[in-house]
């Protein structure tokens, strides 16, 4: 289930950086890196544990994106970043806050990759998730801790798929949207709304030439709308990017 898989991706982070970020910026204990022979348009797997980082078979892109919180869409560096892949797994010596494990995995790309990277803000046009004029409804408040989980459920006789979205933000619930609706663009939350969500959306899957992950756009936003009554407009924003200096394609050895 790529959907489900990608959607593990992204979960948010801040953080205080000090004046020497160096000096306290916090490290996996041990990690291994290997290149991997998956061809471009194969599919990879990746995400945290309580202690642990563990990615198959995934671009460098990804654990970028994943590092610094970012849409890989809004990504500037080579092309070579989508195409080569790696297995990566690294362990903490305790478990950590997600926020904690995106710092280290920084570090971690920084010293095997020697990754350079900057963030600034551009204005630019995209995608954006607001409540209507009706909503928002069905998004009911989640008190739980656990990280976002994501599931498909069976395809209904009446040829509707329900997804299970249990404890995620928003933020989350926008990435997911995108990728579901194969938007060419990011997807930007502009709900305003805080808090961790469980969310049952039916996606109507008639049909006959669809797949349940061929949704598109005309299918999943009018869903979006009825059942929790959000929507989606595109307009100029200003949007955090990522703007990569520099990086190896080969990581230093294990």
């Amino acid at each position: 289930m790529r959907v489900a898989t990608l959607l593990l991706m992204t979960i948010a982070v801040t953080g205080t950086q000090s004046a020497d970020p160096a000096a306290d910026q916090p490290e996996f204990e041990a990690a291994s890196i290997r290149a991997t022979n998956g061809a471009a348009d194969s599919h990879g797997q990746m995400g945290p544990t309580a202690d642990s980082f563990h990615g198959v078979n995934m671009p460098l892109k990804q654990y970028v994106a994943w590092a610094y919180k970012i849409r890989d869409k809004r990504m500037y560096g080579p092309d070579w970043l989508d195409t080569t892949r790696f297995d990566l797994s690294a362990k903490a010596n305790r478990a950590v806050p997600i926020e904690t494990m995106r710092l280290m995995m920084r570090k971690l790309l920084e010293d095997r990759f020697h990754l350079v990277a900057h963030q600034e803000t551009r204005t630019l046009s995209a995608s954006v998730l607001t409540v209507g004029k009706t909503g928002p409804k069905h998004l009911n408040s989640t008190a739980t801790e656990s990280q976002a989980s994501i599931m498909p459920g069976a395809i209904k006789p009446d040829g509707n798929q329900i997804w299970l979205l249990r404890g995620v933000t928003t933020f989350e619930f926008a990435f997911f949207l995108e990728r579901l609706a194969k938007l060419d663009d990011v997807l930007v939350d502009g709900t305003g709304l805080d808090g961790k969500f469980d969310i049952d959306l039916e996606i109507p899957v008639k049909a006959v030439e669809m797949t349940p992950l061929d949704y598109g756009l005309t299918v999943v936003l009018p869903a979006v709308s009825d059942q929790l009554g959000l929507k989606v407009g595109v307009r100029k924003v200003p949007t955090e990017v990522l703007v990569i200096d520099q990086v190896d394609r080969v990581p230093t050895e294990n």
